[in-house]
């Protein structure tokens, strides 16, 4: 991810809620974020976010091309849910990266015309797990930010418990 990219957020919750913030840190714009709550779009709103997307209530696509011109740069799929996943791939410009973290369950399929992501050159990039290094790595990357507003939503029926943990744990080292 480079400054000036813009980058969009499905799903607001643990994932996401970092993803947002890793997406300012490193000077994206706009960083999009996409819910079908109002409190994780407000939220988002507050971790940084430029635009919020209720995909229950607006046309997403219509509304990116609006915000962006032509889609964006890097779409980060957190829902875990297939409308997520076709979601990420329609809203990404061509020649942009989706990046998919969340998990639609077992026996959940994804249905995309068969050349979709070909014809429109998308890197399409899969991960179920990381290392320890690599969560080492990507705490490093967030020091800058400002956890505290993660931290504090630990009320939020959004942001789970244990990710909070975490995140204060490490916060209180640094």
């Amino acid at each position: 991810l480079g400054p000036g990219e813009s980058v969009g957020v499905i799903g607001v919750g643990t994932l996401g809620s970092i993803g947002v913030l890793l997406a300012r840190l490193f000077a994206a714009r706009p960083v999009v974020a996409y819910g079908i709550r109002a409190e994780e779009l407000a939220f988002a709103e507050r971790l940084g976010a430029d635009h919020v997307v209720d995909v229950e209530n607006i046309d997403a696509e219509e509304e990116t091309l609006r915000l962006t011109g032509g889609g964006l740069d890097v779409v980060v799929e957190t829902a875990g849910a297939v409308p997520a996943v076709e979601l990420a791939t329609r809203i990404v410009r061509p020649g942009g990266r989706v990046i998919l973290l969340g998990i639609s369950g077992e026996g959940k399929e994804l249905q995309l015309p068969a050349d979709w992501i070909v014809l429109r050159d998308i890197e399409l990039i899969g991960s179920v797990s990381y290392t320890s290094a690599v969560w080492g790595r990507m705490m490093r990357l967030v020091e800058g930010a400002d956890l505290r507003r993660i931290i504090e939503a630990e009320g939020s029926r959004f942001v789970r418990p244990k990710a909070i943990a975490s995140l204060a744990s490490f916060s209180a080292t640094t």
